[in-house]
C-alpha cells in the first residue's frame, strides 16, 4: 500500500556534507507550501534557520538536496544550524555540517483517509518488518562502524526507534573536506501529515556517544510542534513556511 517507501528512502543519506562557497547575508522569506493540494505548515528545528532557494546565496544550498533528491524526492525545506549559517554568510567557513530537510516522494504525494497509525503500520512492513532496534544500540552499531568506515564509505544503522510521530532510521557515512575526515550521522523520520508523506532528515558529525539520541529527541520535539502546526489544515489554500528557528 505505501508504494512511496523506496523512493522516498531511496533518497536520503546521500548529501550528508554540503561544500559551498559563501555568499553575502540575505534575509529568509516566508513562502506559501504546498503538496497535491494540500497545505502544509512547515517551520525549521530550534536552532535552525530555513534556507530561501529564491534567494542566489542561497539556491546552491536548494539546488544541491534538489540533485541528491533528483527523480525521486521533493525537497520541501532545507534549513541549517543558524550559527553555521551565518558563519558561512560571512565567509567564515566554506562547509556545512548540521543541517536537514523536509522531502516527499514524487511517486506517491498523498493517502488520503489514512491514519498517520495505518501508515505507519505499512511503512514497517514495507521495510520487513523489523523490529527497532532502540537508540543505544543504534549508538553502539555507529561506534563499532565508524573506526572502519572508508572516506565514501556508508553504513546504516536500520530502524533506530518507531512511536505514535513516526518511524526513525540512521545511517553513517565517512568523508572528507579538505584533508580532513569525519563521520557524518543522518537520522531520518517518517511520518504522515495532512495525508502527505514525509521524511524529516536531520545531519550531523560524530562528536560524542550520545548522538544518535540526541537527534532522535530533536527529531520528536521537530514532529510534535509539526503536527500542532497543522492540526487544522485539511488543504486547498497553503499555509506560510516559517522564516524563524522553530
Amino acid at each position: 500500500m505505501v508504494r512511496a517507501i523506496g523512493g522516498l528512502w531511496a533518497g536520503i543519506g546521500i548529501a550528508l556534507l554540503l561544500a559551498l562557497s559563501p555568499a553575502a547575508s540575505n534575509p529568509v522569506l516566508a513562502a506559501p507550501y504546498e503538496v497535491a493540494g494540500r497545505a502544509l505548515d512547515i517551520e525549521a528545528p530550534q536552532s535552525y534557520c530555513i534556507v530561501d532557494p529564491g534567494t542566489p546565496s542561497e539556491a546552491d544550498l536548494f539546488g544541491s538536496m534538489e540533485d541528491a533528491n533528483a527523480g525521486r524526492n521533493r525537497v520541501l525545506v532545507v534549513f541549517v544550524d543558524c550559527a553555521e549559517l551565518e558563519s558561512w554568510r560571512r565567509g567564515e567557513t566554506a562547509f556545512l555540517q548540521r543541517y536537514g530537510t523536509v522531502l516527499t516522494p514524487i511517486e506517491q504525494t498523498v493517502y488520503p483517509g489514512m491514519a498517520r497509525g495505518m501508515f505507519l503500520d505499512e511503512l514497517r512492513r514495507a521495510m520487513g518488518g523489523a523490529p527497532p532496534v532502540g537508540s543505544v544500540a543504534g549508538q553502539g552499531r555507529l561506534l563499532e562502524a565508524a573506526p572502519a568506515l572508508e572516506v565514501g564509505q556508508s553504513e546504516s544503522l536500520g530502524i533506530l526507534e518507531a512511536d505514535d510521530l513516526a518511524l526513525y532510521a540512521g545511517i553513517a557515512r565517512k568523508l572528507e573536506f579538505e584533508g580532513r575526515a569525519m563521520v557524518m550521522l543522518g537520522v531520518f523520520s517518517m511520518t504522515l501529515v495532512n495525508a502527505v508523506p514525509l521524511s524529516i532528515n536531520l545531519y550531523e558529525p560524530v562528536e560524542d556517544e550520545g548522538s544518535v539520541g540526541r537527534l532522535i529527541a530533536q527529531h520528536r520535539r521537530f514532529l510534535e510542534r509539526l503536527f500542532e502546526r497543522n492540526r487544522t489544515i485539511r488543504g486547498g489554500t497553503a499555509a506560510p513556511v516559517s522564516a524563524t528557528p522553530g
